[in-house]
């Protein structure tokens, strides 16, 4: 399963949040078989089907995190900090979207 390489590279990255990361990762993956019948191992989509799906995933990341800018429990500091993720999250969106236009 893919989500395995990802954990390894998660636990390189970030040893401090691994466990807690990896976890969520795991979930995520079983949540996916269980919702769609199949995991990221599957042979239907081709590579542009693939760079779709992470640049919609990039702009659902920019966007829950607008929301979360603008929510009234979040402190000024923790809106700066979600603006400083979503533009992030926004130029990773705009690099695949300029890798899907070439």
């Amino acid at each position: 399963m893919h989500h395995l390489s990802v954990n390894a590279k998660i636990a390189f990255n970030h040893p401090n949040q691994a466990d807690f990361l990896t976890t969520l990762n795991i979930a995520r993956a079983e949540a996916g078989l269980k919702k769609y019948g199949t995991d990221l191992s599957r042979k239907d989509l081709e590579f542009q089907d693939w760079l779709r799906h992470a640049l919609e995933e990039a702009l659902d990341l920019a966007n829950y995190l607008e929301v979360l800018i603008h929510l009234q429990e979040t402190t000024e500091s923790q809106a700066d900090h979600f603006y400083e993720i979503q533009i992030d999250a926004i130029n990773i969106a705009s690099k695949i979207a300029d890798y899907l236009n070439r």
